[in-house]
């Protein structure tokens, strides 16, 4: 516990009031280096602190959800212009050949 008070600068779950129902001492921890007490509890610096990581997790699977469709949406096209182009192909192959064989 004294590493989370330490890190996110807050003391017991909800705060003080934990360890004065514990009738424990407070630790080192639950206060800052200018010997003042933390006063807001670990539990709600938690959720703020995962919360925040939420959002980023959140924009970041929008992100590559817009790039897979962008790359669904260019893949269709270069499908749909090889699939002219081979067409394209076969008529032109298909025209000369029946030029060769009229003209000869």
């Amino acid at each position: 516990m004294s590493q989370y008070q330490e890190k996110f600068h807050c003391c017991g779950i909800i705060g003080l009031i934990d360890y004065r129902d514990a009738k424990l001492p407070l630790p080192k921890s639950c206060f800052s280096q200018n010997h003042t007490v933390f006063l807001e509890g670990c539990l709600a610096k938690l959720k703020d602190f995962y919360n925040g990581g939420i959002e980023i997790l959140m924009i970041a699977g929008w992100i590559f959800f817009g790039l897979q469709t962008l790359a669904y949406v260019g893949a269709s096209f270069s499908s749909l212009a090889f699939k002219i182009e081979q067409r394209r192909t076969r008529n032109i192959i298909g025209t000369n050949s029946e030029r060769e064989r009229l003209l000869n």
